[in-house]
């Protein structure tokens, strides 16, 4: 909490100073990183409405959101709102953004619900009230936004926590036996019912269910879904006799369902009973105060499941195995996927580095950042509107002149070359990387990369284009030669 600067006061980053408070640890610390200068690296005010920042006498880098800062920058409030990322000499990446200091203690939470931003905060408090309760709760949220995990807290928070918890993906049952997968069926019930078979209802019974994706459901399910949950019983299919059961209904859905019920899609009596309670789970790009703390949470888990030990031990304090620079990457990074998708960049990581000196953005992590880009436009790109595109009825049309012409029309960026050719991401990597003609950042030598980076004057996209190479590949790998 850097307060001083709302009231007119200058806060000067060094490896002394500010103090920071660490949640859940006393007291507060500076950085106290050896390897940062004792002097200023960079000052911070306020001024008419706006951070300014202006760059210290203390030795190393400084960048603002990716850009060297030489002499002083200002920046607006609706910047500070999305979060603006620090380099500091290469070694301490930090997110500057406006939040609120919580004036509450925290409730006691569940493992999983790491963040310590203000919404992820209010979403475990509300959490901890609702678990108890016999309501049913409804959780919204994007794509990878954690939404299981949240219905697993409620559950292991509840009264029920020992009773059984039964997960079902709605998208994933087919719809012509939605009906006997959610109620059951006697033998004989319909053509291949050969035994008697308990729905998923009755398996939660005591317990909790948990219908993800329930905007997929059947409209004939949703009314018969609707009839069990006004009497608490279930007719599975074959049988005339009802049995009661006992159960706490969780739900969640990524869709707009106000706007399935306008459309005749979605039951509206049965939306109002799954959302007694609703739970709204902010998407990452939203927290991005989080990610830093979700990057290290999901490593040391991926090690644990990989067997190969915590990677973050390793390494030494002048060369940690998780460098800034990597960090940097990540915090630019969009997260269209949200922790699903930082979950299993943290495994690739793990996967492709724990064995190495230090972690690195390698092509196989870059996959798993496919569909991401860049927030402060930087490195990524799109193709312009004037770019038509290649469109290609499969990858074996492709020729090595179409792949080699699309890349040097989008400037060697890959994303902006697969759209160029029609083709998804993922894709253009198996391309190239069948390709004769073309290389990858690995392949080409020190030796050649100091040539070309004193040739093109560190210039990134003069570089990339002579060694045709992607931009964004070869800014990373410049970081860890040292060049950048």
């Amino acid at each position: 909490m850097l307060s001083e600067l709302l009231s007119g006061g200058v806060v000067e980053l060094s490896r002394l100073s500010p103090f920071f408070h660490v949640p859940g640890q006393e007291p507060e610390r500076p950085l106290a990183d050896p390897f940062l200068s004792r002097q200023s690296l960079c000052a911070l005010s306020m001024t008419r409405g706006k951070l300014l920042l202006r760059r210290g006498p203390g030795s190393g880098e400084v960048q603002v959101n990716g850009i060297d800062l030489d002499g002083e920058c200002s920046l607006d409030l609706d910047a500070l709102d999305k979060g603006v990322v620090l380099h500091l000499a290469r070694r301490c990446v930090l997110l500057l953004h406006l939040t609120k200091k919580p004036t509450v203690v925290r409730p006691a939470s569940h493992p999983d619900l790491v963040g310590e931003n203000e919404k992820m905060v209010d979403l475990r408090r509300q959490i901890a009230k609702v678990a108890p309760l016999p309501l049913k709760v409804l959780i919204r949220g994007e794509t990878g936004s954690g939404k299981e995990i949240v219905a697993r807290a409620l559950h292991d928070m509840s009264r029920r926590k020992n009773e059984p918890y039964i997960c079902v993906n709605m998208a994933s049952v087919q719809p012509s036996l939605a009906a006997s997968s959610l109620f059951g069926h006697a033998r004989g019930a319909f053509s291949g019912a050969q035994r008697d078979h308990k729905g998923f209802m009755e398996q939660a019974d005591g317990g909790t269910l948990f219908l993800d994706e329930v905007g997929e459901m059947p409209s004939e399910v949703q009314a018969m879904l609707l009839r069990s949950l006004e009497s608490n019983e279930i007719h599975p299919l074959g049988t005339e006799t009802a049995r009661s059961i006992d159960l706490r209904l969780i739900s969640a859905t990524d869709t707009n369902l106000e706007e399935a019920i306008d459309g005749n899609k979605f039951n509206e009596p049965l939306y109002h009973r799954l959302a007694e309670f609703a739970l709204s789970i902010p998407p990452l790009r939203d927290r991005r105060d989080d990610i830093g703390r979700l990057l290290v949470h999901l490593i040391r888990l991926a090690g644990q499941e990989m067997k190969v030990g915590d990677p973050l031990s390793s390494g030494s304090e002048e060369r940690p195995w998780l460098s800034s620079s990597v960090v940097e990457e990540l915090l630019n990074h969009h997260w269209p996927g949200n922790v699903r998708q930082l979950r299993n960049v943290a495994r690739q990581l793990v996967v492709c580095h724990h064995d190495e000196e230090r972690a690195r953005i390698s092509e196989v992590v870059q996959s798993a950042l496919q569909g991401g880009r860049d927030i402060t436009g930087n490195i990524q790109s799109s193709p312009q509107a004037d770019e038509q595109p290649l469109v290609a009825k499969n990858l074996e049309a492709i020729s090595e002149d179409d792949l080699v012409d699309a890349l040097r029309q989008a400037q060697w960026r890959r994303d902006a070359a697969a759209k160029l050719l029609g083709i998804s991401r993922t894709s253009i990597y198996q391309l190239i990387r069948k390709s004769k003609r073309l290389r990858t950042i690995q392949e080409i030598p020190s030796d050649e990369l100091k040539q070309a980076f004193e040739a093109q004057r560190g210039d990134l996209l003069k570089m990339a284009n002579a060694l045709e190479i992607s931009p964004h590949a070869l800014k990373i790998r410049l970081k860890d030669e040292g060049l950048l």
